[in-house]
């Protein structure tokens, strides 16, 4: 209801005719729908002025109780909104307006909201609205934009749902934006460099409303697939390789991972069986060598943080002498099963010509914590045991406030990156990934491939992107409660379509089944992916999380899927350097770059 305010007023309304208000008229909510109306201060933007929301996020917030069973025939449930003030004027989109109350619903009450879940927004929504301009610039930005967490009003009619838990976080960094949809997507179109406002505006099918356009989805997904087409053609890659993951012993505590087991159930005082497992070099060595023989062009290694693990024999004589309690250290006669030190691990895969893909940014953490070494000292030491190239993993997402919830006890996300410099310092190649689907929003996911293209722009060392969509079953996150599922398909779709248009300095975006499946997965290969990952041979951290979709994969499996897109499926190297056009007329079909690869099939 609105009684006698003494506040300009700003009309919200889907272009049916509204009476000219005065100053104190009532307005009946169970008649016009609370949406219909807000009280607002006009405000215009000055350099230095608070970052009130603009235009599409009042509209947002306008919308906050769509689904409401008292209002069905919501007048707001239609794609377009307008803002008018009460002489009758249009507002025009750019200019900002700041709330500074909100109506209530005639004899609502807060216990009867099922469609509305957060009780506490609600009040400090309504605390807010009674501050003045002043007063509001003391709140904190990240408890001020709380209220841009509900769903549109359209979304009933046109936009899909996403599986962001907007209500469940109050972050700091938001999907909004100053730019529009349709010039973000003429500049995709147009081969130009974009902003991280232009993606979001493209991740987010237009920050106008929440939930994704599925018209304006295809037309980012089509701009994608001409972009892939004109920087790498019509081929398909994929490598031999296999995972040798050497323990899963971890105390880490990231929410995300159900890889890991805790360390102390390796130590050999403990009676508790559990289904982790540490390797030796020695079984390392044995475990590459067997996949050698069937033609595996490279070992990808990613393991948890043991304890016992050192980088060498100079660093175990470092954390036995050191006093520190914080070192995560122990020795090795603590557990049942040695593995040894990282350099030897290598040493033993670096076997018979294979390339060894191992030491993430966490690991070389590990791998020098309790000493003053930098990465690259790291990395130079793996280098000369054998170590080839670095995956990105460990990135997640590279913003702060959501690796404090998700994996607070790993490096921040510029150590991820300072170490991602060191390992191309020394002449080593990288890959690049994101982990989403999970707590973060469209504003991190860009934030995060702006990082990426940055630290490419440096070093050009990055050979392909990797976007992992969150397997969520059988993880922290999900079993505490901190979300319901993972991305929707709409979300994976553009996720991969965004990662061409933005990572301009980066050929290879891949496709991963095991995260997708196969045919999700052959669907992004016409979403702007070029590569479909590996045949693997053995996979554990997906499958540990939940995961459903196998764990290998035979060249004749990846020749039949790849023709039936019409497509060209093509053997590579880690690198891309090495390349091998496959005729899917012309079986068996196997593995030939590796220095022991003679065409015979891996796999039946």
């Amino acid at each position: 209801m609105i009684n006698n305010l003494n506040t300009p007023r700003l009309m919200i309304t889907t272009g049916r005719s509204l009476p000219n208000l005065s100053r104190g008229d009532t307005l009946d909510p169970l008649h016009m729908s609370i949406k219909t109306a807000m009280i607002a201060r006009h405000i215009n933007k000055r350099p230095g002025q608070p970052p009130w929301v603009k235009w599409s996020g009042l509209r947002r917030r306008a919308s906050r109780h769509h689904g409401n069973p008292r209002f069905p025939n919501d007048p707001l449930a239609s794609a377009s909104c307008r803002l008018w003030n009460t002489s009758g004027q249009l507002v025009r989109e750019s200019e900002s307006v700041l709330v500074t109350s909100q109506i209530s619903v005639q004899r609502h009450t807060p216990v009867e909201r099922p469609w509305y879940k957060d009780e506490k927004v609600w009040y400090q929504t309504v605390l807010f609205s009674s501050l003045s301009t002043e007063e509001m610039a003391k709140i904190p930005r990240k408890e001020r934009f709380m209220t841009h967490k509900y769903s549109c009003s359209s979304m009933s009619t046109r936009r899909k749902p996403t599986g962001i838990p907007r209500e469940q976080f109050a972050f700091e960094y938001q999907p909004e934006t100053d730019q529009q949809f349709a010039n973000a997507l003429a500049k995709a179109r147009s081969d130009k460099r974009l902003t991280i406002d232009d993606g979001i505006e493209l991740l987010t099918t237009g920050t106008d409303c929440l939930g994704i356009d599925p018209t304006r989805k295809e037309q980012v997904l089509e701009a994608a697939d001409r972009r892939r087409e004109a920087v790498v053609g019509d081929e398909v890659t994929f490598i031999a390789n296999l995972n040798n993951n050497v323990t899963t012993a971890c105390n880490t505590g990231c929410l995300f991972c159900n890889f890991k087991d805790r360390s102390e159930k390796f130590r050999s005082a403990n009676t508790e069986t559990h289904a982790g497992f540490t390797k030796t070099p020695a079984e390392s060595r044995e475990t590459v060598t067997a996949a050698a023989t069937r033609g595996i062009y490279e070992v990808c290694s990613v393991s948890g943080l043991h304890p016992a693990f050192a980088l060498n024999a100079e660093h175990r004589e470092i954390l036995k002498n050191s006093d520190r309690n914080d070192l995560n250290y122990r020795p090795p006669d603590a557990y049942d099963v040695n593995p040894q030190t990282y350099t030897d691990q290598i040493s033993a895969m670096n076997i018979d010509g294979v390339h060894v893909h191992s030491m993430t940014p966490e690991e070389a953490y590990h791998a020098k914590r309790g000493t003053n070494w930098d990465y690259s000292e790291v990395y130079r030491r793996l280098q000369r045991a054998g170590l080839d190239t670095v995956p990105g993993t460990a990135a997640e997402i590279l913003v702060d406030e959501v690796r404090e919830v998700i994996c607070p006890g790993k490096i921040n996300s510029s150590g991820w990156v300072k170490a991602m410099e060191a390992s191309a310092e020394v002449g080593l190649g990288m890959t690049a990934t994101i982990m989403y689907g999970h707590i973060e929003n469209e504003a991190h996911r860009i934030k995060h491939l702006d990082r990426v293209r940055d630290l490419q722009d440096r070093t050009g060392a990055i050979t392909e992107f990797v976007p992992l969509s969150f397997v969520h079953q059988q993880t922290p996150l999900f079993e505490r409660g901190m979300l319901e599922g993972g991305a929707t398909p709409d979300e994976d779709e553009l996720m991969i379509a965004v990662s061409r248009l933005y990572l301009d300095n980066i050929d290879h975006i891949q496709s991963s089944w095991v995260k997708y499946g196969d045919e999700m997965g052959l669907k992004m290969l016409n979403c702007g992916a070029d590569d479909f990952m590996g045949t693997i041979l053995s996979e554990e951290i997906t499958k540990r999380a939940g995961g459903g979709f196998g764990q290998f994969r035979s060249f004749g499996e990846y020749v039949d899927m790849i023709d039936a897109i019409g497509r060209v499926p093509v053997e590579r190297s880690t690198d891309y350097t090495k390349r091998r056009r496959i005729d899917p007329a012309s079986p068996p079909f196997g593995p030939t770059i590796a220095p022991r690869a003679d065409g015979t099939p891996m796999l039946n």
